[in-house]
Protein backbone atom coordinates (compact mmCIF):
# COMPACT_ATOMS: atom_id res chain seq x y z
CA UNK A 1 0.00 0.00 0.00
CA UNK A 2 2.90 2.81 0.92
CA UNK A 3 4.42 1.85 -2.68
CA UNK A 4 1.16 2.58 -4.52
CA UNK A 5 1.17 6.12 -2.39
CA UNK A 6 4.62 6.43 -3.42
CA UNK A 7 3.96 5.89 -6.73
CA UNK A 8 1.02 8.26 -6.96
CA UNK A 9 3.20 10.97 -5.15
CA UNK A 10 5.88 11.17 -7.52
CA UNK A 11 3.91 10.15 -10.54
CA UNK A 12 0.93 12.58 -10.57
CA UNK A 13 2.50 15.72 -8.81
CA UNK A 14 2.02 18.64 -10.44
CA UNK A 15 5.49 19.85 -11.90
CA UNK A 16 5.67 22.54 -14.44
CA UNK A 17 7.37 21.16 -17.27
CA UNK A 18 9.15 23.38 -20.55
CA UNK A 19 9.77 21.75 -23.70
CA UNK A 20 13.06 22.27 -25.14
CA UNK A 21 16.04 20.67 -26.93
CA UNK A 22 18.90 19.11 -25.38
CA UNK A 23 22.20 17.45 -26.83
CA UNK A 24 23.49 14.38 -26.38
CA UNK A 25 27.51 14.46 -24.37
CA UNK A 26 29.51 12.13 -22.72
CA UNK A 27 31.36 12.38 -19.49
CA UNK A 28 32.94 9.91 -17.87
CA UNK A 29 31.55 7.44 -19.71
CA UNK A 30 27.83 8.02 -19.08
CA UNK A 31 25.17 9.80 -21.23
CA UNK A 32 24.21 13.24 -20.31
CA UNK A 33 21.85 15.68 -22.00
CA UNK A 34 23.28 19.01 -22.18
CA UNK A 35 20.64 22.14 -22.42
CA UNK A 36 20.36 25.75 -21.88
CA UNK A 37 17.59 27.28 -18.92
CA UNK A 38 17.35 30.56 -18.22
CA UNK A 39 20.40 31.67 -19.97
CA UNK A 40 22.39 28.96 -17.60
CA UNK A 41 23.71 26.04 -19.19
CA UNK A 42 23.52 22.12 -17.38
CA UNK A 43 24.39 18.79 -18.01
CA UNK A 44 22.15 16.28 -16.42
CA UNK A 45 20.79 13.03 -16.70
CA UNK A 46 17.02 12.31 -17.22
CA UNK A 47 14.41 11.54 -14.21
CA UNK A 48 13.49 8.81 -16.61
CA UNK A 49 16.76 6.97 -17.85
CA UNK A 50 15.31 4.32 -19.14
CA UNK A 51 14.17 6.40 -21.81
CA UNK A 52 17.53 7.01 -22.80
CA UNK A 53 18.70 3.79 -23.02
CA UNK A 54 15.98 2.41 -24.55
CA UNK A 55 16.35 5.26 -27.48
CA UNK A 56 19.74 4.87 -29.84
CA UNK A 57 21.43 7.48 -29.53
CA UNK A 58 24.57 9.11 -30.06
CA UNK A 59 26.86 11.77 -28.63
CA UNK A 60 25.65 14.90 -30.45
CA UNK A 61 22.30 14.22 -31.40
CA UNK A 62 19.23 16.41 -30.23
CA UNK A 63 16.33 14.77 -28.28
CA UNK A 64 13.57 16.85 -27.21
CA UNK A 65 13.74 16.79 -23.31
CA UNK A 66 11.37 18.25 -20.70
CA UNK A 67 12.54 20.79 -17.69
CA UNK A 68 10.77 20.86 -14.38
CA UNK A 69 10.68 24.85 -14.28
CA UNK A 70 10.96 24.76 -10.74
CA UNK A 71 14.40 22.42 -10.56
CA UNK A 72 16.23 23.26 -13.90
CA UNK A 73 18.75 20.34 -13.13
CA UNK A 74 15.79 17.93 -13.27
CA UNK A 75 15.06 17.01 -16.49
CA UNK A 76 12.63 14.22 -18.69
CA UNK A 77 12.20 12.37 -22.18
CA UNK A 78 9.07 11.97 -21.82
CA UNK A 79 5.99 14.42 -20.71
CA UNK A 80 4.70 11.60 -18.15
CA UNK A 81 7.13 9.22 -16.28
CA UNK A 82 4.58 7.07 -14.75
CA UNK A 83 5.64 4.14 -16.06
CA UNK A 84 8.88 3.68 -15.05
CA UNK A 85 8.14 5.06 -11.68
CA UNK A 86 5.70 2.74 -10.62
CA UNK A 87 7.85 -0.16 -11.77
CA UNK A 88 10.55 1.24 -9.28
CA UNK A 89 7.85 1.60 -6.32
CA UNK A 90 6.33 -1.57 -7.32
CA UNK A 91 10.08 -3.47 -6.61
CA UNK A 92 10.23 -1.39 -3.02
CA UNK A 93 6.61 -1.99 -2.18
CA UNK A 94 7.67 -5.87 -2.77
CA UNK A 95 11.04 -6.09 -0.99
CA UNK A 96 9.60 -4.37 1.24
CA UNK A 97 6.98 -7.34 1.81
CA UNK A 98 9.76 -9.98 1.25
CA UNK A 99 11.76 -8.33 3.90
CA UNK A 100 9.26 -8.34 6.77
CA UNK A 101 7.85 -11.90 5.74
CA UNK A 102 11.49 -12.73 6.50
CA UNK A 103 11.48 -10.90 9.58
CA UNK A 104 8.42 -12.40 11.05
CA UNK A 105 9.90 -15.84 10.09
CA UNK A 106 13.23 -15.61 12.41
CA UNK A 107 11.13 -14.08 15.09
CA UNK A 108 8.77 -17.37 14.88
CA UNK A 109 11.98 -19.74 14.70
CA UNK A 110 13.45 -17.59 17.60
CA UNK A 111 10.63 -17.79 20.13
CA UNK A 112 9.55 -22.13 19.02
CA UNK A 113 13.39 -22.64 20.10
CA UNK A 114 12.77 -20.25 23.56
CA UNK A 115 9.57 -22.63 24.37
CA UNK A 116 11.56 -26.04 23.25
CA UNK A 117 13.88 -25.08 25.85
CA UNK A 118 11.37 -24.30 28.60
CA UNK A 119 9.67 -27.42 27.60
CA UNK A 120 12.82 -29.64 28.25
Amino acid sequence: MGSLIIKDYLSDRKVDKIETIGTVVEKDKHFLLAYTFSGKKYESIPVDILSLKKSAHNVGDQKKIYINSDKPYEIFLKENVRGELAIGCRMIGWSLLLMSILFFEYWLINRMKEFSKARH
